[in-house]
């Protein structure tokens, strides 16, 4: 059969396939079939179409079948070094985040420093201006990151589609999405506890289906349990992909807590201490969040682009 060239990628594919393999875009050909390999026994969780193991997109459906790992990294990187201005709603909230626990350390030092070693642990202050550091995390987890995080979707798919960001718009549309956002987050850490109370592997897994929650409800305008749903859909088949990024989200914050605790927390009132934590906890989330918008644009959402243009 003749090969056609993808007018998205130029990628010469069959004429017999309707999606372009390389890039998912259709290739507008009517009643297209496919014809992959007879010996493949992979299958598309779409349409149930037999599909070759290299092949990127389902040359049926146009469902992603694969995550370039190296692709979306370097990607990701690049939006970041040309438009350095992206990181700076999460940088905001790391440096509010370095006041606040700043402040709450030098008050918990200074009041262990001012109780005898036998009383300190047993005295009611120091339970207080703990609590009082719980409350305020959690009160920032369910109102300001919420808030910052569903930003960086749309965010993202500007610079992807080299136009100028508006924050205004862009957290009109994050604060319109927030009670979504929220719920989800309440509903993915609790599957996420329950899953991981028997095992670790349940908790990764849980991690990984619903890894792209947050662009799937801003980008797709959807509620949190049809949000919780498309990503799952999504990441169903690409748990291992999922699961490369989990962890290329999270490494930096715990190598920064490893870097921290060879740091003494006492020294210079446990701020060189604090710092570690806060850079690469800021490192963690933006990496976090810029990549699950980036892959969820590029792979998941291919196909509504396609029939929108």
């Amino acid at each position: 059969m003749p090969d056609i060239a993808c007018r998205n990628c130029g990628a010469k594919v069959s004429d017999e396939f309707s999606y372009c393999v390389n890039c998912g875009t259709s290739l507008d050909v009517k009643g297209a079939t496919t014809n992959p390999s007879r010996h493949s026994k992979k299958v598309c969780v779409d349409c149930g179409a037999p599909v070759t193991p290299r092949l990127r997109f389902c040359s049926s459906c146009g469902r992603a079948l694969s995550i370039d790992l190296a692709d979306v990294l370097n990607s990701t990187i690049r939006i970041i070094r040309t438009r350095p201005a992206i990181v700076m709603p999460l940088l905001l909230l790391s440096v509010i985040n370095g006041v606040f626990l700043a402040s709450f350390s030098l008050q918990l030092q200074s009041k262990i420093a001012s109780l005898t070693t036998h009383t300190s642990l047993l005295d009611p202050s120091v339970y207080t201006i703990l609590g009082q550091l719980l409350l305020v995390g959690l009160g920032e987890g369910l109102t300001i990151y919420p808030l910052v995080n569903g930003m960086y979707p749309s965010m993202v798919k500007a610079a992807m589609l080299g136009e100028r960001v508006e924050l205004s718009s862009v957290f009109k549309k994050s604060l319109r999405k927030y009670p979504s956002i929220v719920a989800s987050y309440i509903l993915v850490a609790g599957g996420i506890i329950l899953a991981s109370l028997a095992l670790i592997i349940p908790g990764i897994i849980v991690s990984t289906w619903y890894y792209y929650t947050t662009p799937a409800i801003v980008l797709g305008d959807r509620g949190a349990s049809d949000g919780m749903s498309a990503s799952h859909a999504f990441a169903r088949d690409k748990k291992w992909e999922t699961f490369g990024l989990l962890l290329v989200s999270v490494g930096p914050s715990l190598l920064g807590n490893q870097l921290a605790g060879a740091v003494p927390i006492t020294a210079w009132n446990g701020i060189p201490h604090l710092a570690i934590v806060l850079f690469f906890g800021f490192v963690s989330s933006i990496l976090g969040a810029m990549l699950a918008s980036y892959v969820y644009l590029t792979y998941a959402m291919s196909k509504q682009h396609t029939a929108e243009a």
